[in-house]
């Protein structure tokens, strides 16, 4: 498959940690391991100049985060490790030393484990916060098969949660990539077997505790005082649990980490309790009734999962999740038979202080919207200075396999288009041309899921390009499937919930037949005008005359311009948006339904 870049959305790390622009940030980078040189994964690090800001290293024990300027430092944390705060610099080699217990530290007659249990869910409600958070964190996952890999994404989202609510986690996705072969498209068209950043948000105990954290739980469970260790200095029980033999129901097994002097668990590590499988219920409720409807069989066969905390100003708090899922899925329609695993892992890289409201419903996340592409030389650019985990040499080479080829520069730091909607869309500048491909399923009727630049105008003005649509993916064809155009598109801003604007576009319209579209939106209600045209390279133009606006074409190499159609807004107000547009729309979420259209404008000219 050929997949595509897009360049980074910067600003979003500043809401959460006041850094600096870009031009001001430095970069840390290293590795950090054991004494023996054992590298070292899943290390917090954090800045000394905002403790809210950080990351965790790799499994190859390297990590990459930016610092606003010269005397900053770095704070390194891992259970059972001495906590170390070292100058920020770069290249940094870090060594962490074994974490040493004091016995004066810990009480000589050490308790039984069910009370040391007791304790630590009566400290859920005390020692975490309750009340709504907002935070920015980092999401990977990635799918295999016995095969090959099928897909892996990643992503940057605002992470909005609220204990004790029915819907507990909200996310808004601020920027994110991702790329899947055909056939892990075809497996996830119908039905998703399960994940997802909402799922490793949700292992956070403050919003759901595990049965082995639940009072109606305990005598179900057998739990064993196994050992002691540290973190950050503090003393730490190791508690081992599993389902006890005889319990009819599906329970876990793993080992739990408790602070000695809050009882707060510091770390968790759980997954199916063999004791249990023979009682596993592979799928419930609403997943249930699809998958039977769909004739789809999916066996859950293992999971791990794994979730850190750190004390941060008198509050245990959740930094780091991650799961590992493995299932078999059959679908004879489409003759699968899959043994799969779903692999994810999620850092909490920035926190937001004060008052919380949700994210409005037009912003909040949908899987679908995580389909940017990614690039082939997998680059760390992308991300700007956004804290994220440094990928591995092993996730390099899924990005490799999973990828395509990278095209052209995206737009001149002097450039005097503004972007609309930047996730949405790569946008490429070339000699007296620019070059748009929308990255997601998008449409502009409803303004939020489109890619524009634009320009500001105020008053009369006439917009006109040469536009010729083709496939990304093979730039000699002209698109031909779904509702893939690219034009010029005329908007008022600032009317998300009831958008205004006109399109003048070319591209298909449903079917492979090229038109040319023009779309008037008012009040958030589009009507579509299809003309049917034979090229895929045509001169388009926009006037505005008062309230009037005026769509007119040419061929190339013509002198005249053809009126086509004329469209009064009388409540139009003096400045609008101006600019140009590229969209791609499909019914359902087949192997085929995603954006396949290049649009290159040329001797673009917005006057006056």
């Amino acid at each position: 498959m050929k997949f595509t870049r897009i360049r980074l959305l910067l600003p979003a790390l500043l809401i959460f940690t006041g850094l600096p622009v870009i031009g001001q940030v430095h970069w840390a980078k290293g590795r950090v391991t054991d004494p023996e040189g054992k590298p070292l994964a899943g290390v917090y690090v954090f800045t000394g100049s905002d403790a809210r800001v950080g990351t965790v290293t790799n499994e190859e024990g390297v990590f990459r985060l930016s610092f606003p300027g010269p005397g900053d430092s770095l704070t390194f944390s891992l259970l059972g490790f001495q906590r170390l705060r070292l100058p920020a610099t770069s290249p940094m080699e870090v060594i962490l030393k074994p974490g040493v217990i004091q016995l004066a530290e810990v009480n000589v007659v050490l308790p039984k484990a069910v009370a040391l249990v007791r304790k630590a869910i009566e400290a859920i409600p005390i020692r975490y916060e309750q009340k709504p958070g907002k935070s920015q964190a980092f999401y990977r996952e990635i799918i295999r098969d016995q095969e090959a890999d099928m897909a892996l994404s990643e992503a940057v989202f605002e992470v909005f949660t609220f204990p004790g609510k029915k819907e507990k986690v909200l996310l808004k996705l601020v920027q994110g990539r991702s790329g899947r072969n055909v056939k892990a498209t075809r497996l996830f068209e119908d039905f998703h077997p399960g994940g997802g950043p909402q799922e490793a948000i949700g292992f956070d105990i403050r919003l759901n505790p595990p049965t082995f954290l639940q009072n109606e739980f305990l005598d179900r469970y057998d739990y064993t005082l196994d050992s002691m260790t540290v973190l950050d200095e503090r003393p730490v029980y190791v508690v081992r649990f599993d389902q006890r033999e005889g319990v009819r129901k599906a329970l876990q097994k793993g080992v739990m980490y408790l602070d000695s002097a809050t009882a707060a668990v510091v770390r968790y590590e759980a997954g199916f309790s063999p004791r249990g499988l023979p009682y596993l219920r592979h799928l419930s409720g609403s997943d249930q009734l699809i998958a039977g409807l769909l004739r789809i069989d999916l066996v859950r066969k293992r999971l791990d999962v794994r979730a850190d905390y750190r004390f941060r100003e008198g509050i245990w708090e959740m930094t780091y999740a991650a799961f590992s899922f493995h299932f078999q899925y059959r679908q004879p329609k489409k003759d699968l038979d899959v043994q799969a695993v779903i692999t994810s892992e999620l850092v909490i890289t920035g926190r937001s202080a004060g008052p919380v409201e949700p994210p409005v419903v037009a912003d909040r996340w949908l899987p679908q919207n995580l389909a940017i592409n990614l690039p082939t030389d997998y680059d760390e650019t992308f991300w700007g200075a956004l804290p994220v985990i440094s990928p591995t040499t092993a996730i390099r080479e899924v990005a490799r396999e999973l990828g395509g080829a990278v095209v052209g520069p995206s737009l001149r730091q002097d450039t005097v288009w503004k972007k609309l909607q930047a996730p949405f869309l790569q946008v490429m500048e070339q000699p007296s041309t620019l070059v748009l491909r929308p990255l997601v399923k998008s449409a502009w009727r409803d303004d939020r899921t489109g890619g524009m630049l634009y320009q500001n105008r105020t008053g009369d003005f006439g917009l006109e390009a040469l536009v010729q649509v083709r496939k990304a993916r093979d730039t000699t064809q002209a698109p031909d499937r779904g509702f893939q155009a690219g034009g010029l598109l005329i908007r008022v801003p600032d009317h998300d919930d009831a958008p205004d604007h006109l399109f003048f576009g070319l591209g298909t319209g449903g079917n492979q037949n090229l038109k040319l579209l023009i779309q008037n939106t008012i009040q958030g209600r589009s009507a579509v005008q299809p003309i049917r045209t034979e090229s895929d390279n045509q001169w388009l133009r926009i006037e505005r005359r008062g309230n009037e606006f005026r769509f007119l074409t040419r061929k190339e190499g013509a002198g005249d311009w053809t009126l086509v159609r004329s469209i009064r807004r009388d409540n139009w107000p003096e400045t609008v948006q101006a600019g140009l547009a590229a969209y791609a729309d499909f019914t359902g979420n087949g192997p085929k339904m995603y954006p396949d259209l290049q649009v290159k404008f040329s001797r673009t000219l917005l006057t006056p």
